[in-house]
């Protein structure tokens, strides 16, 4: 987030256009104005077991992640004050 003070103006408006590389989460992505991101959240998780609902098919799992995904939408500027500080290692 300390990067983002300096590609942002006064108003946390961008100077260009950022992408998010792994950075769907949606704990994360409505904080941050990107203008596209990508994950391999879908890809990754779609075979995975223990789960609450297992769909039958993977492919139903991958969707149900996608639709997760594409219910959040990025912040149209970036507040200062919801910055986080988030852990790079546990």
């Amino acid at each position: 987030t300390f990067a983002l003070r300096h590609i942002t103006d006064d108003r946390g408006r961008p100077h260009c256009k950022l992408h998010g590389l792994r950075m769907l989460s949606p704990k994360i992505f409505p904080d941050w104005p990107f203008a596209s991101a990508d994950s391999t959240n879908a890809a990754q998780n779609a075979g995975s077991k223990g789960r609450d609902y297992e769909p039958p098919d993977p492919w139903q799992q991958a969707n149900n992640i996608a639709q997760r995904i594409e219910a959040v939408n990025s912040a149209a500027t970036f507040d200062p004050s919801k910055e986080k500080q988030l852990m790079l290692f546990s």
